[in-house]
């Protein structure tokens, strides 16, 4: 009898742990039904419609509880998925997807935001004429063995350089436009909106990143147990961005001020900035990831995964494989 209760009392306490670790892991809206969806973002174009549904209501208006965190860089929102404060994030470049999946992160891309024309790019000084003159000179990258680090080493690449023909610095991109004027860097690469600020005072684009079309493609991903706990409410959310977006991409001026007091911006320069990143769409991203299609996003996931490889900044060969989750996609 004694040990029948015991076994009875361990099995409630059993249950009562595991209710209280899925409450914790998932935080509940008001009405307890769903979980509220924590996401990172960031002062990004593609980012925008994230921002914009909660500023208009259209992820009430959806049942969806969404809690966005305002990051300052891409690095801050990274982070903050380690740490578990947040299970998105909106968004991450594909590149740095690669990298974190390879160092054991369970997170999946859900769909796909932008990529970048001339939003990011190497700035250097005017007395530059192009990155084959940065041989032997000092290059920044806003973070080592991120996307940055692979952006530069493509872009040396692609003008016959190796990294090791360069000194290689860690600044932030923020910090690019001083950097350069003070003279502690030679070249960096930066993007919106210190890439404005640099060209106001005269420094030099030398390279952008459609010279290697989606280099640094952007998309919105979810930590894999919530893809897994609560896949209808990530297509409500692929829904809403969507309808977002589309919204957005109207009237980006009205769109930005609707935005300044979540990001604190000037909505004029932020909605200036869509011009230099390519959006896309629902239909788009369809197309994107159909598996099938040259253009297929695998397609520059594993030139991405190849690169990586190469410059040994990952080891495993096909990241590219599983880093990706379509049918949220192709679901809508």
């Amino acid at each position: 009898m004694k040990r029948t209760v015991l076994y009875r009392a361990g099995g409630a306490l059993g249950l009562l742990l595991v209710l209280a670790i899925t409450f914790f892991f998932y935080p509940k809206s008001s009405d307890g039904d769903a979980p509220i969806l924590r996401v990172a973002v960031y002062e990004w174009g593609g980012y925008a419609p994230a921002v914009y549904a909660q500023e208009t209501g259209l992820y009430m208006a959806n049942g969806l509880r969404v809690e966005l965190f305002k990051a300052t860089s891409p690095a801050q929102m990274n982070e903050w998925f380690r740490d578990g404060k947040v299970d998105g994030i909106c968004g991450v470049v594909l590149t740095d997807l690669l990298i974190m999946r390879s160092h054991g992160e369970a997170l999946q891309g859900v769909l796909l935001t932008d990529y970048s024309t001339d939003g990011d790019v190497i700035l250097s000084r005017a007395d530059q004429i192009s990155i084959s003159d940065l041989s032997g000179k000092r290059v920044s990258v806003d973070r080592m063995n991120s996307f940055s680090h692979v952006f530069i080493q493509r872009m040396l690449a692609l003008n016959g350089l190796k990294e090791s023909d360069v000194t290689l610095v860690e600044l932030p991109f923020d910090q690019v436009p001083d950097g350069l004027i003070r003279g502690e860097i030679d070249a960096g690469h930066t993007w919106s909106p210190a890439k404005e600020m640099g060209l106001k005072v005269n420094l030099k684009v030398l390279a952008k990143a459609e010279e290697s079309p989606g280099i640094v493609m952007e998309v919105v991903a979810f930590r894999e147990s919530l893809l897994k706990a609560h896949p209808e409410l990530i297509r409500t959310f692929t829904r809403v961005f969507f309808e977002a977006q589309k919204q957005v991409l109207e009237d980006p001026l009205a769109a930005a001020t609707h935005m300044k007091a979540f990001y604190g911006n000037e909505p004029a320069v932020f909605a200036e900035s869509f011009r230099s990143m390519h959006f896309f769409d629902l239909a788009a991203n369809k197309e994107k990831f159909d598996g099938e299609s040259e253009n297929s996003v695998f397609v520059t996931a594993k030139m991405i995964n190849d690169l990586l490889v190469s410059s040994g900044l990952v080891q495993t060969t096909d990241l590219y494989k599983t880093a990706l989750r379509p049918e949220f996609v192709e679901s809508q």
